[in-house]
């Protein structure tokens, strides 16, 4: 312990959470998810990524209260920094190489076979 005393310093674990608290737990995804953020409420915002957004949201609010639940942002932080990181390298490969890399067309399910196959 810091202190000597354990209650005083369990009780400093609940201090707000400092920019650097998140770089050092994070390391670049805190800089990542910011953007990846961004890209989903801007562009890519549906029923499903809008759980992503209240999840970021929520994570942050209350990862920011407490120094201890940092640990509630890395799962978003990872997803949400994965997507940022898919979509530059999708856009790169698309616009170097000419290749279209959509997954559901290359399984045959784009969004109109899909429809029609569920009805």
């Amino acid at each position: 312990t810091k202190t000597g005393n354990p209650l005083v310093d369990s009780v400093a674990e609940h201090q707000a959470a400092k920019p650097e608290a998140y770089e050092q737990y994070l390391l670049v995804l805190s800089k990542l998810a910011p953007w990846g953020f961004g890209m989903v409420a801007i562009g890519y915002t549906n029923d499903a990524s809008s759980f992503l957004l209240v999840f970021g949201a929520a994570a942050y609010f209350f990862s920011h209260k407490m120094v201890r639940l940092i640990l509630l942002t890395s799962p978003i932080a990872s997803v949400l920094g994965g997507m940022l990181c898919g979509r530059v390298a999708g856009t790169c490969i698309e616009g170097v190489c000419g290749w279209s890399i959509d997954v559901w067309n290359d399984i045959g399910l784009a969004n109109d076979d899909y429809v029609s196959a569920v009805e």
